[in-house]
């Protein structure tokens, strides 16, 4: 691209604006940002899943909310009953295992996309967090569970 192309593509380009940030709240907002790196890559949760597949428990029964229906699926050979709000990846592989097993989505831009979750049940990244820290009994400060957000919203 010559200097010519530079300089007319220039005229169109907008300054970015921060509107009201001193650097003070800037260095914590990284700070924030930086300690939620460190727990999302440290802080053991112990969740089941295979290939990228999540069973987070979203779709138990003790989740369903009024205008969900309810499943009651039965292994034929097993005569185990489960019920689920979704079964999942089940409909796709026709596993049992994969009953309420999910597809994870790709985290890049995550704060972009809401509601969470296969069902829309968590409405923002602060719900995502408490469910998580709820479900699996992670044991998350107030604090933690804010610099998480902050580094997801950073994605």
């Amino acid at each position: 691209m010559s200097i010519t192309e530079l300089n007319n593509l220039s005229s169109f380009a907008v300054p970015l604006q921060y509107s009201g940030s001193s650097k003070g709240s800037n260095k914590k907002a990284r700070a924030a940002i930086a300690r939620g790196q460190v727990l999302f890559n440290s802080k053991p949760i112990q969740i089941t899943g295979v290939k990228g597949m999540l069973d987070i428990g979203v779709s138990d029964a003790s989740r369903r909310t009024p205008d969900m229906p309810l499943y009651t699926l039965q292994n034929k050979v097993t005569g185990e009953t489960i019920e689920t709000t979704d079964p999942g990846r089940a409909l796709v592989t026709g596993k049992w295992k994969d009953i309420g097993r999910f597809k994870g989505p790709v985290l890049r831009s995550v704060a972009s996309r809401p509601p969470y979750f296969h069902n829309g049940s968590a409405k923002d990244l602060p719900a995502v967090i408490e469910f998580y820290n709820t479900r699996f009994s992670i044991g998350l400060t107030d604090r933690e569970q804010a610099d998480l957000v902050a580094f997801l919203a950073s994605l």
